[in-house]
């Protein structure tokens, strides 16, 4: 089946699935894990029959999915044809192939294209890495097979007057606070801070709350709960809606929430109905900051460095891939997060709040940076996780420089190159070998 748009003419190359009786044909199809769409389009353009690139769709392994695919990109965009052509096929998909959902692969960093399936209603899904590569994954719902509206996010507001009519009700509550990061203001301004309180308890009905958790239905649709039996003092319920709200309750008895209070960094007293704390209002905020490194932390740090490097490189030998992970994890999160930690503050006069785990790190390096620490990240293949590990030893040496040069400490460039030599050793050494030549 051939198709046209304003300035295109789809020429149909090859076809796998027959329109007329695709509808029918589907769930059958599916029972069977047959694929349901298989097209394939020569795109032309229609002033003079040039052959500018090429379209496909095609059925994913789930048998609901489908996925849109083009080649020759960049002949597209210079050409200013890509809406059209995406927005022909959606059309085509929906309107003929009838096919539940239409999937759609994008390069993060492509700005423009993710505009154009954003205009066409695509809605992101998740982020994944494929060969080192950043691909944003986009995905558009036949109307039909939409489960009725989707569930609009309650305001911060609404929710804050659910929690404290919540409190009101119950007689065994008797203080309110809030705490975490929605409380923090270093912390980023998105949809998916959660919301968390501490709510103080008479001692002898906190066992309730955990026996009968109905009085979560106040809150809205549930998704998934997390029920956590801390100490016989201390409840965390972990709650996650169907609008996208997350919401975190933590019962104290009232002993136990006086000691959180004086402990605790970050919090407001909402609602005291006996007035055993001050009534405040206000945020008290003593943010972490992280400490300029005395030069013999800053040592330890390259040790540890040099030190999991090499047990990286022993669990890749031994093709040990679960422990690989969790070291290769350990590595760059305990060391790399830290040295690059260590550059910001630097540059900050160490008066940056950086959060939980240097978890808001990005927002304060350089695009470079930020893209050199990425690729430090392994793809799932055996020699891309020995690549990664050797391009690490720049990566120290680059920013280690930086740190000691501006603290005055000392780099020791030869352990470094010795470690690296070592690593190559061990990727050198076949898999039965019995001397390490």
């Amino acid at each position: 089946m051939n198709l046209c748009t304003d300035h295109c003419q789809l020429i149909e190359k090859h076809r796998g699935g027959d329109p007329s009786h695709l509808q029918a044909a589907s769930s059958s199809k599916r029972e069977k894990n047959e694929k349901i769409v298989d097209f394939e389009w020569e795109v032309r353009l229609t002033k003079n029959q040039q052959t500018i690139g090429e379209v496909q769709l095609k059925s994913l392994p789930d048998t609901v999915s489908v996925e849109l695919g083009y080649d020759n990109l960049e002949v597209l965009r210079q050409l200013n044809v890509i809406e059209e052509i995406l927005s022909k096929l959606v059309d085509f998909s929906f309107s003929t192939l009838k096919v539940p959902r239409l999937m759609m692969m994008v390069r993060s960093i492509d700005f423009e294209l993710t505009k154009i399936v954003k205009k066409l209603g695509m809605r992101l899904d998740e982020k994944v890495s494929i060969g080192g590569t950043v691909f944003s994954k986009y995905s558009l719902t036949h109307p039909i097979n939409e489960k009725g509206p989707l569930l609009k996010m309650r305001s911060s507001a609404q929710l804050q007057r659910e929690v404290l009519e919540f409190v009101n009700r119950e007689a065994e509550i008797r203080i309110l606070i809030q705490t975490g990061l929605r409380l923090n203001r270093d912390a980023p301004l998105d949809i998916m801070r959660d919301y968390r309180f501490c709510l103080g308890v008479k001692s002898e009905k906190m066992h309730r709350y955990m026996e009968d958790c109905s009085w979560m239905e106040a809150f809205g649709e549930l998704l998934v709960v997390k029920k956590n039996k801390l100490t016989p003092s201390h409840l965390l319920f972990q709650m996650q809606f169907q609008d996208g709200i997350r919401l975190d309750f933590e019962f104290l008895t009232l002993d136990r929430l006086k000691e959180y209070v004086i402990s605790e960094t970050l919090y407001r007293v909402i609602l005291d109905k006996d007035h055993q704390l001050p009534l405040n209002t206000q945020t008290h905020l003593f943010p972490s900051r992280v400490s300029c490194p005395t030069e013999e932390e800053f040592q330890e740090l390259l040790n540890d460095i040099w030190w999991n490097q090499i047990e990286v490189a022993k669990a890749l030998y031994r093709e040990e891939v679960t422990l690989v992970g969790s070291l290769y994890e350990k590595l760059l999160t305990e060391g790399l997060t830290t040295l690059l930690g260590w550059m910001v503050e630097i540059k900050y006069d160490w008066k940056v709040d950086l959060g939980r785990k240097n978890r808001w790190l990005k927002r304060y390096l350089s695009d470079t940076s930020y893209q050199e620490y990425l690729s430090l990240y392994p793809d799932q293949s055996y020699g891309g996780m020995w690549e990664r590990l050797f391009l690490m030893k720049l990566f120290v040496e680059k920013y280690a420089k930086k740190v000691a040069g501006v603290l005055g400490y000392t780099y020791d460039v030869e352990q470094g190159e010795k470690v690296a030599r070592f690593l190559h050793r061990i990727n050198s050494l076949p898999s039965n070998a019995s001397e390490f030549h």
